[in-house]
């Protein structure tokens, strides 16, 4: 038979065809080369169904299993079997994903191709080829260092060939970019960028004549944008990112499937303009990205894949403008998606759980704790699942639970807080032991906790806490100024709870030190102001507590003249003008200067008064301020208007006292009644002071009952001595002697315990001897002036008007009980004493 013949005539390739070629091949066996070109040629679907791939890859290894044979007597046949091995392992990688196998194929067609080329230039392109398939095998089996090797091998091959034929540059800006590529992945992101570089500079010069060649140039723009980004380069990646943009938004008007990788260089874009600080921007390009993947979502499911990233970035930008409700939402948005997509792919769950942190800002930006401790709350559950697996999440795991802790914070669960600060700062004590740049991370948490544990009572342990902040705080300053606002901060708090343990003097040096910081900071950054007049006002009231009261006026002046100046462009910080000028109002009248202070608190009382309208929460500041109103009038001899005052702080915190009946609402409702009450007495209202002093009364009894303690019952004493007062100047003696002998009784217990109380213990006695000499009850009396004088003697040697008084009156019972000698003695003694004029109605209030 003529082989010749035959084979033409086989031009079906049918099954067949093949067949018939298998049989041509058993009568002749010189024919197997043709079999071996029919089998490459074979026309198999390689776009078709993975049926057609499988039947590819058989004819493929057959085709390579003949030239094997063949080139046992002919090596010329080694090329014939490279070149089959980098078409099977073509189709093995493209179309199976049968990586490994690829590879083998590959390795052994680029180690044929390299052998023949050490004596067949021309070869070097099929070697190059196969060195860039080979490469892409590597890449998907992680084996990214070796992938190098190979993009390299083949981009240096290549760029020599194209030396001597321009038309190669496509394929070396081809292995230039898979070269980046592996680069990256291996985490050298400069010389990633210098190969994807270059090969966007040989595909630009390719785009002049060959428009086509601008997606390839689109995409090696895009990954260099990446690369660029990582390595810190904003600007030249936005640079990069834009023009990818650009070239994409052309080809997206032809050709409708670029709109997804559009929407890739949009989100690239976005993030370049967001770490350059240009929010605007980037929200607008972000913007674009959502829009573009809204549309193409109704025509293609899948698309939705690649919106949740849009979503949760533009809900960053808009919470960085302060549109944090938009924020929300669009955050809100990403995190369902993130949510159906971690259903079927776990590996979604990490960046589910950092749109869930960032969902949970969001709300608590527009006062939705809850909602936010709840977003948190989930967030930190998934980093804890994650860092089962994946130890290096702990970093984004302390993140979120510090974010969850200032939401337990925020909603008054102050305990759950302390114990997820605790448990933050030990996560980041351990990542600091290796990364010295946690130890900023470590500061904030330490601060967080000791805010919290001040809350829940527990000052000391918070001490400690901003104690190792400060330290932290301070070691970082050092390399880096900005640095101190936080420092500050921290020196700030630690102020407050120093002086809660009684630490006055550490309190008062660690303010000076905020106020410095503070004050230094807002020589360059006026946004400071605001906190330097929180500190200089914590400064005055320590310099207040420690009796410093002129030094005090001083701080706490400057800190009303910043708040006042800020309130000008920012009505929100008048409360805190008005906390500042009733503090500055009690100070002068610590100092004696009752008009100016009578004018600052009339000042605090107008603002707090409008505050009211839209904050009821001020009604106890607005309450204290009229109580310094009234007192500072009273000093001034203006009891009328003293009154009036008066009257308005008790009517606040009367309804104080009723809708929140805590000890401390209940004590200021107790001042009042007795500062009222005073202004009555001195205006000769007796009844109604009468009123007032019995309820403060009954009210330091149930006090008493509720709250037992030393200060309690020495307000108790100070209440029933005033009451015998009013009792007296009303006539009724026998009611003035029981609350006078009430007083004696509280004050004589006190006294055992605490000797500072026998100076009050005589001045009840004195009261009460003189109110029982006056129901003639004499004996009685002699006796209760004699312990006062005894108590006075004691009590105050070196200023004597208080015992001349003492005696006085002493002797005054004295002659009052017949006894005339004794009575001339005791009045002798007082005179001696330099009295000059004591009466027997003299009662101490």
């Amino acid at each position: 038979m003529n082989v010749e013949k035959l084979s033409t005539r086989a031009v079906d390739r049918s099954p067949d065809a093949w067949q018939f070629h298998r049989k041509l091949t058993e009568k002749a066996p010189t024919s197997t080369g043709y079999l071996a070109n029919y089998l490459r040629n074979l026309d198999v679907d390689c776009s078709g169904e993975g049926d057609d791939h499988e039947q590819a890859v058989l004819a493929y290894e057959e085709v390579v299993n003949i030239y094997r044979d063949l080139a046992v007597a002919d090596p010329t046949f080694n090329k014939d079997i490279a070149t089959s091995l980098n078409s099977l392992g073509s189709i093995l990688s493209t179309y199976l994903g049968r990586y490994n196998e690829a590879f083998v194929a590959r390795e052994e067609a680029a180690e044929i191709f390299r052998k023949l080329a050490e004596t067949d230039p021309t070869v070097k392109e099929d070697l190059a080829n196969s060195l860039h398939g080979l490469a892409i095998d590597l890449r998907e089996m992680d084996s990214h260092e070796a992938a190098a090797r190979a993009d390299e091998e083949a981009a240096m091959l290549r760029r020599k060939l194209a030396g001597e034929d321009p038309t190669i540059n496509n394929n070396l800006a081809a292995s230039l970019h898979n070269l980046g590529i592996s680069l990256r992945k291996m985490g050298r992101h400069e010389d990633a960028a210098r190969a994807l570089k270059e090969a966007a500079m040989l595909l630009h010069e390719l785009a002049e004549t060959d428009p086509a060649i601008n997606v390839q140039l689109a995409t090696s723009l895009h990954d260099l944008g990446m690369d660029l980004q990582n390595m810190g380069r904003q600007e030249d990646a936005a640079l990069a990112n834009q023009e990818a943009v650009i070239l994409r938004r052309k080809l997206a008007e032809t050709d409708p499937t670029m709109h997804r990788y559009l929407g890739q260089s949009l989100q690239s874009l976005g993030a370049d303009l967001s770490n350059m600080g240009r929010i605007e921007d980037a929200m607008h390009v972000n913007e674009e990205g959502v829009t573009l993947l809204r549309e193409l979502a109704e025509t293609d499911s899948t698309v939705k894949d690649y919106l949740a990233p849009f979503l949760h970035n533009l809900g960053e930008n808009l919470r960085s403008i302060g549109r944090h409700k938009d924020a929300a939402l669009a955050t809100e948005e990403a995190v369902g998606l993130y949510r159906k997509l971690a259903e079927t792919d776990s590996n979604l769950n990490e960046v589910l759980a950092s749109s869930l942190q960032s969902l949970g800002i969001a709300l608590r930006n527009i006062g939705s704790h809850e909602n936010a401790m709840l977003a948190n709350e989930e967030a930190a559950m998934l980093y804890r699942a994650l860092g089962n697996t994946k130890p290096t999440i702990n970093r984004s795991l302390a993140h979120s639970l510090q974010t969850l802790g200032l939401d337990f914070s925020n909603i008054g669960r102050h305990e759950d807080a302390v114990h997820i600060h605790e448990e933050v700062a030990t996560l980041f004590r351990k990542l600091a032991e290796t990364d010295a740049t946690v130890n900023e991370h470590l500061a904030v948490s330490l601060h967080n906790l000791g805010k919290d544990l001040r809350l829940v009572g527990r000052a000391e342990e918070g001490v400690h806490a901003y104690e190792e902040a400060v330290s932290l705080w301070c070691k970082l300053a050092e390399t880096d100024p900005t640095i101190n606002e936080h420092l500050a901060s921290s020196l700030h708090n630690l102020g407050m709870d120093l002086w809660e343990m009684g630490r006055h003097e550490d309190a008062l040096r660690t303010h000076e030190k905020a106020v410095r910081l503070r004050r230094n900071l807002a020589e360059t950054d006026p946004t400071i102001n605001e906190y330097l007049s929180s500190s200089l006002h914590s400064l005055s009231l320590d310099l207040s507590n420690m009796g410093r009261h002129e030094d005090a006026v001083l701080y706490v002046q400057e800190a009303v003249s910043l708040r006042r100046k800020l309130a000008e462009t920012d009505p929100t910080v008048n409360k805190d003008l008005a906390y500042s000028l009733t503090d500055l109002g009690a100070e002068l009248c610590s100092i004696g200067r009752y008009d100016d202070a009578a004018r600052t608190n009339e000042e605090a009382a107008n603002l707090l008064r409008k505050l009211m309208e839209i904050d009821p929460t001020v009604d106890r500041t607005l309450a204290l301020s009229l109580f310094n109103v009234g007192f500072a009038l009273r000093n001034m001899g203006r009891h009328e208007d003293a009154v009036c005052a008066n009257e308005e702080a008790l009517r606040l915190r009367r309804k104080l006292a009723e809708m929140n009946p805590t000890i401390t609402n209940k004590e200021d409702l107790s001042i009042s009644l007795r500062s009222l009450s005073e202004d009555l007495i001195s205006l000769g209202r007796y009844e109604a002071a009468l009123t007032l002093q019995e309820e403060q009364v009954n009210l330091l009894c149930k006090l008493a009952e509720m709250n037992p303690g030393p200060t309690i019952y020495e307000d108790l004493g100070i209440s029933l001595q005033r009451l015998g007062v009013v009792l007296s100047k009303m006539g009724r003696h026998e009611d003035a002697v029981g609350a006078n002998e009430k007083a004696v009784r509280l004050r004589r217990k006190l006294a055992e315990t605490d000797p500072a109380i026998n100076e009050d213990l005589g001045w009840s006695l004195h009261n009460l001897g003189i109110n029982l000499i006056k129901i003639g009850r004499h004996e009685a009396a002699v006796c209760a002036h004699e312990e006062a004088v005894k108590i006075f003697c004691n009590t105050d040697p070196i200023n004597h008007e208080h015992l001349c008084v003492s005696l006085y009156s002493f002797g005054m019972a004295l002659h009052s009980a017949e006894r005339k000698e004794d009575a001339l003695r005791a009045c002798k003694e007082a005179g001696s004493l330099k009295l000059f004029k004591c009466r027997v109605s003299y009662y101490h209030q």
